[in-house]
């Protein structure tokens, strides 16, 4: 089963220090809950123009873009 791939600026939709997790994300409607069941992974596509607090697996440079904007992956 392979995760649902976002892509790093799609978090851009978020207010400055969010915590991004799976819940938030189908809040958001930028997956669907049948869609977060497979789980889901930031890819290192686009910019991050914030600092977030991101709770969902990241590619190496997604962690890179967030950690530079002064955010944090847990």
């Amino acid at each position: 089963i392979k995760p649902k791939l976002l892509s790093l600026s799609s978090l851009n939709i978020f207010p400055l220090n969010s915590i991004v997790n799976l819940e938030q994300l189908i809040n958001k409607k930028i997956v669907t809950s049948k869609q977060s069941q497979k789980g889901v992974k930031i890819l290192n596509r686009g910019e991050i123009d914030k600092a977030l607090v991101v709770k969902l697996p990241v590619s190496e440079g997604a962690k890179v873009k967030i950690e530079k904007k002064g955010g944090r992956v847990e």
